[in-house]
């Protein structure tokens, strides 16, 4: 089993004294540690755990563990648009529509839920979640539950030109939840008839391959689960949607699906370049509506980029920065004694 250390950090005595760290002394064994580290804290023997997370516990999903700071897309599906495959399928809406109808994001949450890592998860429906400018709810693929509908997507692809259905391949990362993910996605896509291959890459490089066009070119990959974390929340249009649908189609886009629309562009430059913020918001917005008519993506799910991450009975204003793998800001926090 990895050993433990402790350690601490010197502290003002009106704040609290010094805040005690405990964690692992090496990475080889997380999951023993976390659990040794959790045990710690609850005993009121540390503050915080170093190095290795520590969830906090928790029988139902927290209402928001982040301070409602926002949410990324975690996962969504991106199809390649310039897939040569199935005689340019995945280039025409109408196709790609069909396939948003298909998909079961409870299952996919439920596959996420699994892992009890303590986030908050709940279905998409747009390309911009909640906390990120832009935002208004609404659905245009709205199915029963969320849990797709299979009819719909098999009739749409018989109206495009594909009474046969249609094979595509599934381009996937080889690790954690995501093999079970692309399964999912195999089975809703399989029970409205279309046929689906996979190709499993390793975690290193998934997004290396995404990035590169001409993959998507040759039809290597015809649908991806990815995610997608903005740097900041609020006003972060130029971190959230430009990169990912501004057309783009050099080596190291993030426009994976090579998704091209003029409106589009032409409503990034507005929103970039004006210092009304109302105004930005309401572009931002109508490019996420252009985006989901077009069916560049299919959004799954919104999560939450921080986790409750668990701590000491004194610690106080423990804010989780999710730019750092949501770890608190220990610049900010402080300590309380306890009675």
């Amino acid at each position: 089993m990895a050993s433990s250390t402790k350690s601490s950090l010197a502290g003002h005595p009106s704040r609290g004294g010094a805040l005690r760290l405990y964690g692992p002394g090496s990475m080889d064994h997380v999951d023993p540690v976390a659990v040794a580290v959790g045990r710690k804290i609850i005993a009121d023997e540390a503050d915080l755990s170093w190095a290795s997370p520590v969830t906090e516990p928790y029988d139902a999903n927290p209402t928001d563990p982040g301070n409602d700071l926002g949410y990324a897309l975690n996962p969504y599906v991106v199809f390649n648009t310039v897939s040569p495959n199935n005689g340019g399928a995945p280039a025409r809406p109408k196709v790609r529509r069909a396939l948003a109808y298909a998909v079961d994001k409870m299952a996919i949450l439920d596959i996420y839920d699994d892992l009890a890592a303590g986030t908050v998860m709940r279905p998409a429906r747009s390309a911009i979640p909640p906390g990120n400018d832009g935002y208004v709810p609404f659905d245009l693929y709205p199915t029963p539950g969320d849990r797709g509908d299979p009819d719909q997507c098999r009739r749409l692809p018989a109206e495009a030109g594909y009474p046969d259905g249609l094979t595509l391949t599934i381009l996937h990362r080889d690790v954690d939840a995501n093999p079970d993910v692309a399964k999912s996605l195999a089975r809703d896509l399989e029970r409205a008839g279309i046929t689906v291959d996979f190709r499993p890459l390793g975690h290193a490089h998934y997004y290396a391959y995404l990035q590169d066009p001409a993959h998507a070119e040759a039809g290597s990959w015809d649908l991806s689960a990815p995610s997608w974390t903005p740097d900041w929340f609020g006003d972060n249009g130029r971190s959230f949607l430009q990169p990912m649908f501004q057309t783009n189609r050099n080596r190291g886009t993030s426009n994976y699906g090579c998704y091209s629309n003029p409106e589009v562009d032409r409503l990034i430059e507005e929103a970039l370049a004006t210092t009304d913020h109302e105004r930005a918001y309401r572009a931002w917005h109508e490019i996420d509506v252009l985006v989901m008519r077009d069916a560049a993506i299919v959004p799954v799910l919104e999560h939450a980029p921080t986790i409750p991450h668990l701590k000491g009975k004194r610690v106080r204003n423990a804010i989780p920065m999710p730019t750092i793998d949501r770890w608190f800001d220990l610049s900010n926090l402080w300590l309380e004694e306890t009675p």
